[in-house]
């Protein structure tokens, strides 16, 4: 068995350790279909397989065995939010695509930068967009969210379900001040200081109610962004040339570093793979059990020797 489950290991090949946050969903695709596959086999691609199938597969070949549900469960927990993973980047990406067209009708000059990655050494954030004008830079945070939210004085970022129930995602004040201070770091290493900074977060469903007690941070409504960056005229006023300064500034400073999983790939990997090696094996016990119950028995010579002369004596008599 530790054959099968160094060769199952082997054909994980996605999401090693160090993909970038722009390969992240091409890998957790690539994932998803390895494990499929792994399960499947080859036709998991054309029926559609997806992380949850191969849980609810796995989940029916481990009934009453304590030590593959408990793996299971390991596997569960990770495939689960591989899945979360897969959709927070479609859905992510989804919404970032909107927040960029809406600013391409931005008549005055402006900048679009996207996925803007900085690093100080210490710190990694990534900046959704980030929009440069004359008026100033805008950091801005993209959420495409279906649920109302909630954002309180301390910061944190409430989502609403449908149920009521409250879910505390990360303090997305703490988040806007460190994207904000490494930008700032940025341009001061260019020689560009006190540049006008608005952080704005965008939400791309103006069907939902938003209310936000953090006074260092302002929201709108995916309608509500083009007009308020046109009409920002706050501070100073920068020239083209310091605004093509401050873009290629930002641009020279992004970085790609490895993406930090919110689970450990390598465990992961080693569970999936023994789960898999296990329930295969237990189906092949169950399969050659099978086979033996019904199994025709043989017939012995003096078996077959009676049988023949059963059928003479009733051959002469008859």
């Amino acid at each position: 068995m530790e054959n099968r489950i160094f060769e199952i290991k082997n054909k994980l090949t996605a999401c090693g350790a160090n993909v970038t946050k722009k390969q992240l969903i091409r890998e957790l695709m690539k994932l998803q279909s390895q494990v499929a596959k792994t399960v499947f086999g080859e036709e998991a691609g054309q029926a559609g397989k997806n992380v949850q199938d191969v849980i609810s597969y796995l989940g029916s070949r481990t009934k009453g065995d304590l030590y593959l549900n408990e793996l299971l469960k390991k596997c569960k927990s990770d495939i689960t939010e591989i899945g979360e993973m897969i959709k927070g980047e479609q859905t992510g990406k989804a919404g970032e695509d909107k927040a960029f067209k809406s600013l391409e009708t931005v008549s005055k000059n402006c900048k679009i930068l996207r996925n803007v990655e900085l690093s100080d050494g210490c710190h990694l954030s990534e900046i959704d967009l980030v929009a440069v004008t004359n008026s100033g830079v805008f950091l801005l945070e993209v959420k495409n969210t279906a649920r109302n939210i909630i954002i309180d004085s301390k910061g944190n970022y409430i989502r609403i379900a449908q149920n009521g129930y409250a879910v505390q995602d990360k303090n997305i004040g703490e988040q806007m001040n460190e994207k904000e201070y490494l930008l700032r770091t940025v341009l001061k290493k260019a020689g560009i200081n006190n540049v006008n900074i608005h952080s704005l977060v965008v939400f791309t469903n103006s069907s939902i109610d938003v209310k936000n007690d953090y006074p260092y941070i302002k929201e709108c409504f995916l309608s509500e962004l083009p007009h308020i960056v046109e009409n920002c005229v706050d501070g100073h006023r920068y020239s083209d040339k310091t605004l093509l300064t401050i873009t290629k500034a930002i641009i020279n400073a992004k970085t790609e570093g490895a993406y930090p999983y919110k689970i450990d790939m390598k465990t992961f990997k080693h569970n999936f793979a023994t789960l898999v090696a296990s329930v295969e094996k237990l189906n092949k016990v169950k399969q050659k059990s099978m086979a033996l119950e019904y199994k025709p028995k043989k017939i012995g010579f003096f078996q077959r020797l009676f049988r023949r002369f059963a059928r003479v004596v009733c051959a002469i008599f008859n």
